[in-house]
């Protein structure tokens, strides 16, 4: 109450707060024109330069979002081009590599033909030299034992053959012994 104690000081107060708090229409209109200001500052440099960038930022994105869409769908139509490009090549691989098979059995078959040819050829050559071998073998033999049975013979008879009888006698000997030498070829090949 001390503060209160001088009315003067209390009144003055009590007046400024009435004032202060009174309608006064002068203050109604300043407020007024005040907010109409605040909301034309407000509009005119933040909301339309706000919309604006909305705005530009919206064109921006569906500008993107086009572009996206389109990149998608070529992306798409590339994806489908490359799985066809990719069956057509395992496709043509498996066609390659059947072929190469297909060569390579070729040849291999060319190369045992002629592997077969060659082996056949080396036993034909192997027969005939072993036949000639043996006809000279035989000839050989043949000659000495008509040489020899000739001796025993002119040795035992006591008598000398002459060239006639000689040769007949070697004539029918090589006969006798080929036709032995043919049976056994013939019992061996059956």
């Amino acid at each position: 109450m001390i503060f209160f104690q001088n009315e003067g000081l209390g009144k003055k107060l009590q007046d400024l707060l009435f004032s202060l708090v009174s309608p006064n229409p002068t203050v109604i209109a300043v407020h007024f024109l005040s907010s109409i200001f605040v909301i034309i500052f407000i509009v005119y440099y933040f909301w339309k330069p706000t919309n604006a960038f909305l705005a530009k930022q919206k064109d921006k994105l569906d500008k993107v979002h086009t572009q996206l869409a389109s990149a998608t769908k070529e992306t798409k139509v590339a994806l489908s081009q490359l799985k066809t490009q990719q069956s057509n090549l395992k496709e043509e691989e498996k066609r390659i590599i059947t072929e190469q098979k297909q060569k390579a059995e070729k040849i291999l078959s060319q190369k045992l033909e002629e592997a077969e040819k060659l082996k056949q050829s080396i036993i034909e050559e192997s027969k005939r030299k072993a036949q000639q071998i043996e006809e000279e073998a035989k000839k050989t033999i043949n000659g000495k034992v008509i040489d020899l049975s000739v001796e025993l013979a002119e040795k035992l008879v006591g008598v000398s053959i002459n060239q006639k009888t000689h040769n007949k006698l070697v004539n029918e000997y090589i006969s006798d012994i080929n036709k032995a030498f043919r049976e056994k070829e013939e019992i061996a090949l059956s």
